[in-house]
């Protein structure tokens, strides 16, 4: 590799940003996010940071002219820090080892052909194309690392989207790479935090419905730390020292079984949440108690019992002691031996502490519960666990004490501790001479620990590593103590002195102490380095910068002190390669247990993606989940109920539009289909195994028998229980949101029935099978009544006239407010009742739309028959004054309904003031009120553009409640209908291979157009958003009868002659 940079390469390298580089790795960073955080958004924002990065990373790399992948590999080594310099490396060989020649660019998901071109272009030489997939599986490894650390921190800060702020805060955490980007750069952006945002609230301040999110939450993260122990951890002294002595069952006792009681128990709570619609309450009651019953908790009197008991310490320290295990624990990386002697044993007390919180929810909840079930199941569930709580806390008292004396929070990712950094740099700034919170304050996100400690030194030097090597010879009187506050941040630590306190002025008695800044360490260049105990010096670690060498002792007050502050420091010196390594053993393990559905032959839904069956858009939802443009409706079944994340957006538009393409009862039949998953036979999951797994020759039979059984856990927690629930959820939302489908089709009722007691006896699915039955019931008991509203003000009272009694009313003896008023009203209920399937394949246009589209008929004809009844009003008048007062009555109305927001009555009063009877009365519009006339050429120019452009606008700027003109939307939909086919053509090798199918018919296309569902979708969707908000008015029953049969009964030939 040429090492002397070429200036002009260089500089043409710097001008690619702006030319052709930028933009390049969008579309791919945009897929790598969804398959490392399936369900996730990223902001446009967040992408081209990370797309500026990756740009930065290969133009380090080019600006080398590697000419061998041995050049790019010694480039990595001597740049990336460790451990990514090796695993970077490593991925890239695997790809390279994996890929063909004729297939190089499907290697990789970043564009590998166009980047080859680019960089040839450029670097003005024929660069190999081994060499530019090499370097592209480098750009990707690191693209994916990024993504995955910032989508576990957004999953711990509890969001959906991933931010740029997000994105800076993760990075800022991981130490790797920020070596990696910033090495010898100060200039790191700045992040602007707020410590609300930052500062968890504690169980008892939530509503239920938060208290389960946050309960939801920690047992995610938990499993994780679990995963922690067992992979990271446990594994490595596996290896180690394997298992012959049983030492690894006396330091981590029933780790195992806790984390497949966590995994079940978050199954069944993630279960109970998806299961609930929006505006519901997940009651978990029944989770807590079915644990119980099966006592299930009591995994943990066991588990307390070993970790407590100082026989698991000693076992630790005589396996770390071991020089097979030191040697193969200092392989694994730096510091990983410190962490597994300092680090570990703090992580082993998380599920002690953590069973205990299950005992501070459990009261919280009762409390809060507005369910008579659920609260009888959490006081069952909290007499049953009394037993098990009292003696848990018996044991654990002690180190209960010892926790609030030496008290921080072991997460490895950021945001999860709670403890907001801002607050504790706002009081430094306060109360520490020499601090400036502008220069040293604006990396830390998160606050760790703080607490005395004291400097070690010789007089007349620092107590450097060659003097620690001679501590033993020199004798204590040499040393130098000095006393020093501690602060630890994730970013940096903080030291300080303190000086002589000064009086309050306020107060002749009271002190305020003061610091001074001393010592300030950037935490991504330092480690922590721990020194065994002399007589001499006792407790004592150091903390040593990486570059310069130079370093500083501290010393401890007893060894539980010390090994608080080096369980802290190690967390946050080795907390990105643990999470590294947690990753790359939980991606192996997939790797090792394949998930093995049935075979399309068994189950039709387990056919694999293809052009054939499915068709995706160019881009990504905002949730970050692929967007289908057009599929078969197996797949489109298969999406709906898809094991590896949820669609809110996708059910809605299918449940609203599948009628277009699919009956009702083939729906259910799919459903039922694809909830009916075959249980794989042994012989056959068997034989799929065998082709799956690697170096099967060498595999005794019991490791494999093993692995057939984990396939099995993992095929039925991974597909089978998230498929099933999933239907169940989708059938639920159907009942909810679209029951006239069952009320109007008695077959499709009684089959449901019959598929819901038939399924009665799967033991994971029981309760929500009961629930969807008390929903029928319901439904079938009680008629669809509107809902109550509660409204900020009292209604206006009714306005009365002329008329008195119900047979004096007409327009000109009643109010024209009340008028207004109650037409709008009426109309408002016309438009609310209109339902979804009125208007799915433009029914209102079909033979049968009498039965189709009921509620839409009887709104259109409404506004048709009451323009007639206003026209009739006009021309019956006998003379001229009672014209001018009749249309001047009108134009009232017309006024109140642009109050009210009723753009179907002033489209209705559009329509009869511009009619060609009333028209031509050139006298009457003479003598009109020239107010009210103002008002009219007002209403007239938002109303007379013929593609409602003005009225959209208008509709945007407003807020509901209003009635919005429906011949608008259905105009749109009418476009829609006829110039979007609703199935796909397909390309020719897909409609050849139709033809030899007996289930289809070879002239008709099988791929339908969901992005035409979803255009009409987002239309009833903007219908239905109007439909929500009623209005705050008194509805005058003797008025709505007399208008609606002056109305409905006018006779609709008036006018002929």
């Amino acid at each position: 590799m040429d090492e002397n940079e070429s200036p002009s390469l260089h500089s043409k390298l710097s001008l690619l940003p702006q030319s052709s580089w930028f933009g390049l790795f969008t579309e791919a960073l945009y897929r790598i996010t969804q398959e490392v955080n399936p369900g996730f958004g990223i902001q446009r924002e967040a992408l081209d940071h990370v797309e500026s990065l990756i740009i930065r990373l290969m133009y380090d790399i080019a600006a080398k002219k590697p000419f061998t992948i041995s050049d790019v590999e010694q480039h990595i080594e001597k740049t990336f820090p460790a451990p990514l310099n090796v695993w970077a490396v490593k991925e890239a060989q695997d790809v390279l080892g994996k890929s063909s020649r004729r297939h190089r660019d499907r290697s990789a998901v970043l564009p590998f052909q166009r980047i080859h071109l680019m960089l040839r272009e450029n670097l003005g030489y024929k660069v190999d194309t081994q060499i530019t997939l090499f370097i592209v599986s480098i750009l990707e490894y690191i693209a994916t690392d990024i993504l995955k650390l910032t989508g576990n921190y957004v999953k711990n800060i509890r969001h959906s989207e991933i931010t740029l702020q997000d994105l800076k805060v993760a990075m800022r955490a991981d130490n790797v790479l920020m070596d990696l980007f910033y090495h010898d750069s100060e200039d790191i952006p700045i992040i602007s935090l707020n410590a609300d945002d930052l500062v968890s609230k504690k169980v008892g301040s939530l509503s239920y419905e938060q208290t389960v999110k946050d309960l939801v939450h920690n047992e995610a993260q938990f499993l994780r730390e679990v995963n922690m122990i067992i992979l990271v951890f446990r594994r490595a002294l596996f290896e180690a020292i394997g298992d012959r002595s049983g030492e690894l069952d006396a330091i981590f006792s029933n780790i195992s079984e806790i984390q497949e009681f966590t995994s079940k128990f978050l199954g069944f709570l993630e279960d109970t949440v998806e299961m609930c619609r929006e505006p519901e309450i997940p009651f978990v009651g029944n989770c807590f108690l079915e644990m119980a019953e099966g006592a299930e908790f009591e995994v943990y009197e066991k588990y307390v019992k070993d970790i407590l008991n100082p026989s698991c310490l000693r076992t630790l320290n005589v396996v770390l002691q071991k020089p097979t295990t030191i040697v193969y624990l200092n392989s694994q990386g730096n510091g990983f031996r410190l962490a597994v002697k300092y680090l570990l044993p703090k992580l082993l007390l998380g599920p002690v502490f953590h069973c205990l919180k299950y005992f501070e929810y459990l009261p919280v909840l009762i409390k809060l519960s507005a369910c008579e079930n659920d609260k009888y199941d959490l006081v069952q569930t909290e007499s049953l666990l009394m037993l098990l709580k009292s003696r848990l806390e018996q044991k654990c008292s002690s180190l209960l004490k010892k926790k609030m004396a030496n008290q921080f929070d072991l997460r490895f990712i950021p945001g999860g501790s709670g403890r907001s950094a801002l607050m504790k740099l706002q009081e430094l700034q306060r109360n520490v001479d020499g601090w400036d919170l502008k220069s040293v304050g604006c990396s830390c996100v998160e606050f760790i620990l703080e607490g005395k400690l004291r400097k070690c030194g010789l007089f007349g030097q620092k107590l450097g590593n060659t003097l620690l090597s001679a501590a033993a010879d020199a004798s204590r009187k040499n040393f130098k103590i000095t006393d020093r506050y501690v602060f630890l941040f994730d970013s940096m630590i903080v030291l300080c002195k303190s000086t002589l306190p000064r009086r309050n002025a306020s107060s002749s008695s009271a002190t305020v102490p003061e610091l001074r800044l001393k010592e300030l360490f950037l935490m991504r260049k330092v480690e922590a380095i721990d020194h065994d105990d002399n007589d001499e010096l006792k407790y004592a670690f150091e903390i040593r910068q990486r570059d310069s060498q130079s370093s500083i002792v501290l010393l401890a007050a007893d060894p539980d002190e010390k090994c608080t502050w080096l369980a802290a420091l190690l967390m946050l010196q080795t907390r990105s390669m643990l999470e590294r390594m947690l990753d790359s053993h939980l991606e192996a393990e997939h790797k090792r247990i394949p998930l093995l559905v049935p075979s399309p032959e068994e189950y039709r839904f387990s056919e694999p993606d293809s052009e054939d069956n499915i068709v995706l858009e160019d881009y990504t939802s905002s949730s970050g989940i692929p967007v289908v443009r057009g599929a078969t409706l197996l797949k489109l079944v298969e999406r709906l109920t898809y094991h590896m994340y949820v669609d809110p957006k996708f059910v809605r538009t299918f449940l609203t539009t599948f009628r277009s393409f699919c009956a009702p009862s083939e729906l259910l039949q799919l459903l039922i289909e694809r909830f009916d998953i075959p249980d794989p036979s042994s012989g056959t999951m068997a034989a799929a195994l065998l082709s799956e797994t690697e170096n099967k020759s060498n595999m005794e039979v019991s490791e494999f028998d093993s692995l057939l059984r984990e396939s099995l856990k993992r095929l039925r927690k991974e597909y089978i229980q998230p498929v099933r629930i999933r239907v169940l959820n989708i059938i639920r939302q159907w009942i909810d949101h679209h029951w006239y489908d069952f009320d109007q089709d008695a077959e499709l009722l009684a089959n449901l029935k019959h598929f819901l007691k038939r399924i009665e006896t799967v033991h994971t699915v029981v309760k929500w099978t009961r629930s969807l039955q008390n929903i029928i019931d319901r439904k079938m008991e009680t008629c669809e009544e509107s809902k109550g509203f509660q409204f900020a003000s009292d209604p206006p009272p009714i306005e009365m006239h002329l008329a008195v009694i119900p047979e004096e009313y007409d327009l000109m003896t009643l109010h024209p407010i009340e008028i207004a008023r109650q037409i709008t009203l009426l109309e408002f209920d016309l438009y609310r009742a209109v339902k979804p399937i009125e208007l799915v394949g433009a029914a209102w246009t079909k033979k049968d739309k009498d039965k189709r589209s009921p509620q839409l008929l009887k709104l259109i004809q409404h506004s048709t028959k009451f323009t007639y009844w206003l026209e009739k009003c006009v021309v019956e008048c006998g003379n001229l004054n009672e014209r001018v007062a009749v249309m001047n009555r009108i134009l009232e109305i017309m006024c109140i309904f642009q109050e009210l927001n009723n753009f179907t009555g002033l489209i209705e009063i559009y329509g009869v003031l511009e009619s060609s009877a009333i028209h031509r009365l050139y006298h009457t519009w003479e003598r009109l009120d020239p107010k009210l006339l103002k008002v009219f050429e007002e209403v007239k120019q938002i109303l007379s553009d013929a593609h409602h452009k003005l009225i959209r606008e208008r509709l945007r700027s407003i807020n509901p409640p209003c009635v919005p003109f429906f011949g608008m939307y259905l105009t749109n939909i009418i476009f829609l209908e006829e110039g979007n086919p609703i199935f796909l053509k397909m390309p020719l090798s897909s409609q050849s291979s139709e033809a030899d199918s007996t289930t289809h018919d070879c002239e008709k296309p099988t791929l339908i157009s969901f992005a035409k569902c979803r255009k009409i979708a987002d239309i009833i969707t903007e219908i239905q958003m109007y439909q929500n908000q009623p209005y705050c008015l008194i509805l005058e029953p003797s008025m709505r009868v007399s208008v609606e049969r002056k109305i409905f009964f006018l006779k609709m030939n008036y006018f002929i002659n």
